[in-house]
């Protein structure tokens, strides 16, 4: 709570290897009941989960003052302990970015997005930076384009549609709005296809316009409630995205999906037939 990280590693690491002692010492005398030995694995998980956060931590102040060896040894360390580790490996691409290597920042966010989907929200924003210095926004915006078809993710639509106003041909905006809209339906996606819509046609009689404001102005008030993350511990619901739930202090709480994704994923797990 006080962000004394090294502090915090020294005291988790003495209690997680307290604990592999204990588990260490009851496999050998095979004294542990399998529930037991469960949820003693379970806390040792957490507190690896712990350590891993708390290394990234100074892995993200030790690039913010360009001491790249530092950063480097606290993203490793992180990695150590959790190798699949969406925040550490994330990291290790910011690393190269910072330091203008931006072709191997692209190539480590790839992979982790390949191999682990649901990263993919967390990373599209620092890939299109990327892709910008590199001087290939077009490319950046096509993928960006292509993700979001894939995941379906908000965080990604809305990635690619400011990439796509800045950098990509306005005139198919409204048409890819659509494809996506038909692929992917949610409230999040009407309210960009009808803002587009309105961009595009710009026309129509005052009262036209007027029913169409108050419709947009309607699904931007469901749009505002449904767009927030929620914390599967505790329920805290935040409009930004955190590795720590900043209610309950658990760390990796918050899947990195709005609320409207998890309930329409939630309406078609329980309704697969849509009936």
């Amino acid at each position: 709570s006080q962000q004394e990280w090294q502090q915090a590693i020294s005291m988790t690491q003495a209690l997680k290897d307290a604990s592999e002692s204990n588990v260490n010492q009851a496999n050998a005398s095979q004294s542990n009941s399998s529930h037991a030995s469960d949820k003693q694995n379970t806390h040792i998980l957490n507190l690896s989960l712990s350590l891993a956060h708390f290394h990234c931590e100074l892995a993200s102040e030790a690039m913010r003052r360009k001491d790249w060896t530092a950063a480097q040894i606290e993203i490793q360390a992180a990695l150590s302990e959790r190798p699949n580790s969406i925040r550490a490996q994330a990291l290790q691409g910011q690393w190269y970015a910072e330091q203008a290597r931006h072709s191997e920042a692209l190539a480590a966010w790839k992979d982790l997005a390949h191999r682990q989907g649901d990263a993919t929200p967390l990373l599209v924003n620092d890939m299109m930076a990327s892709y910008v210095a590199l001087e290939r926004a077009t490319d950046g915006v096509e993928y960006l384009y292509q993700q979001a078809l894939d995941t379906g993710s908000i965080d990604v639509l809305e990635a690619w549609l400011s990439a796509q106003n800045q950098y990509g041909d306005s005139a198919q905006s409204y048409s890819r709005l659509d494809a996506l809209f038909t692929r992917h339906p949610s409230l999040n996606a009407l309210n960009q296809l009808l803002n587009a819509r309105i961009k595009e046609e710009d026309a129509g009689s005052e009262g036209e316009r007027s029913k169409a404001a108050l419709i947009r102005g309607l699904i931007q008030k469901q749009v505002k409630q449904l767009s927030r993350y929620r914390c599967t511990q505790c329920g805290f619901e935040a409009a930004h995205y955190y590795w720590q739930c900043p209610a309950c202090t658990r760390w990796e709480t918050y899947p990195p999906k709005r609320l409207e994704e998890i309930e329409q994923t939630k309406r078609t797990r329980d309704n697969p037939n849509n009936y």
